[in-house]
């Protein structure tokens, strides 16, 4: 396994710059795990790392006559999905708190210098004992655990180059000073965020116990997404509730609104013959008092006795 770059130990970890591999650039470096670890297309790295195609198959066709690809897949993100399963998510807009565990001179001048970095396609916010990462990178899967997990990993990799980069420590075992502050989960080529688009309506739904955004419709890099927001939720949401709930329509199990409209002015019609049904037989059940006969005497029938039978 290649690694970017590994904390000093006494045996020397391999990396792309050893052991009879052509010597990368840095970002033909990343852009090869991009494509042999995480096996994204061409268009998913050009939207991970925010670039123009041009730039992105400049690199890649550096990496083929290197010798260390062969080729890439064309296919675009999300592309020929089936109804329930072949649906692509996105992972995006992470932020992470990281409280520092121990600091060193560097860091110190570089707070004191108020500097914003940018690492990797991340942006990094330094205070004097906390440090901020908003992420500018996106992670695609068929499902919710994958892409986080996949997500994971990549953060792992990048915590240890931080610590590098700004010589401080954050990473320590049974340590939990990382915490991931916000998160967008969104499906890519959702029909109604499709539909939505087209008619160039924007949705947005708030919780109604702490006010917060919850859910949209987005079309950031014309991806047409259903995306669920909550800093504290989303993944739980769109695994639970947004992924199920069209996958339900999409497997016919849950019926449309207009369906459900006529189905319920078929059922009220029903009743309401229903009803009209029942007047009709409880007024043939019920006697009908007889009327008194001439000079005030009762009528015949009195004289029998009510009984129905």
């Amino acid at each position: 396994m290649y690694t970017l770059q590994g904390r000093k130990s006494g045996k020397k970890k391999p990396s792309l710059y050893r052991g009879g591999y052509p010597k990368l650039t840095k970002v033909e470096t990343e852009i090869f795990f991009l494509i042999t670890k995480e096996h994204l297309t061409r268009e998913q790295i050009q939207l991970r790392r925010q670039k123009s195609k041009r730039a992105i198959n400049f690199i890649i066709n550096n990496l083929k006559k290197k010798g260390v690809i062969n080729g890439i897949s064309e296919n675009l993100p999300g592309g020929g999905p089936t109804p329930s399963s072949g649906k692509k998510l996105r992972l995006h807009a992470q932020e992470f708190n990281i409280k520092i565990i121990y600091k060193g001179s560097r860091y110190k001048s570089m707070f004191n210098a108020g500097k914003i970095l940018r690492i990797d396609d991340n942006t990094i916010r330094l205070y004097e004992n906390v440090i901020e990462v908003y992420s500018g990178k996106s992670f695609f899967g068929d499902d919710v655990g994958m892409i986080t997990s996949d997500s994971f990993e990549y953060w792992n990799r990048f915590f240890v180059r931080l610590e590098h980069e700004l010589k401080v420590v954050i990473l320590k075992e049974r340590k939990q000073n990382i915490r991931m502050v916000n998160a967008h989960y969104a499906e890519v080529g959702n029909e109604l965020a499709v539909n939505c688009n087209e008619r160039g309506e924007k949705i947005h739904v708030f919780t109604r116990d702490d006010g917060k955004l919850w859910f949209v419709i987005d079309n950031s890099f014309n991806l047409h997404e259903a995306e669920t927001v909550h800093p504290e939720t989303a993944g739980k949401d769109m695994r639970d509730v947004v992924m199920k709930v069209f996958n339900e329509y999409r497997d016919g199990e849950a019926l449309l609104p207009k369906e459900v409209t006529s189905a319920l002015l078929n059922l009220t019609r029903l009743q309401e013959v229903q009803v009209r049904n029942l007047g009709i037989i409880i007024d043939l059940l019920i006697p009908k008092k007889p009327e008194d006969g001439k000079n005030g005497e009762k009528g015949e029938k009195e004289e029998r006795g009510w009984y129905i039978g």
